[in-house]
């Protein structure tokens, strides 16, 4: 697998909105939309691909992510023998259109 050749070159990224489905019947109560942790960690991953042009080996997330402005969601990206904190925040969501940032922490996290 590819491995990222600069860590400290992937600090901060920006991604396109992710577009979710709503399950249910409509109901006169705002539904919070969430995205799925594995489409949080693939779009991750896509945007890591195109700011450093090769891919983590793995990005990982515990939970999906809630579609409220300013929630954070602490990922894991694996990057050769290295493993990253990665969070991802989000930054605006209109009807089903979550908008995030990611931030890769530019250091490795220490073993235990």
């Amino acid at each position: 697998m590819p491995h990222l050749a600069a860590p400290a070159a992937f600090v901060s990224l920006a991604l396109a909105p992710l577009v979710v489905g709503l399950a249910g019947c409509p109901t006169a109560v705002a539904q919070t939309v969430t995205v799925d942790k594995e489409a949080v960690a693939s779009a991750v991953s896509d945007q890591l691909a195109k700011q450093v042009g090769s891919r983590p080996d793995s990005v990982t997330c515990p939970a999906d992510l809630e579609g409220v402005v300013g929630t954070e969601l602490q990922c894991e990206l694996v990057a050769g023998t290295d493993t990253y904190g990665v969070t991802v925040t989000v930054t605006s969501v209109k009807g089903t259109n979550v908008n995030f940032h990611i931030a890769v922490y530019d250091q490795p996290k220490q073993p235990p």
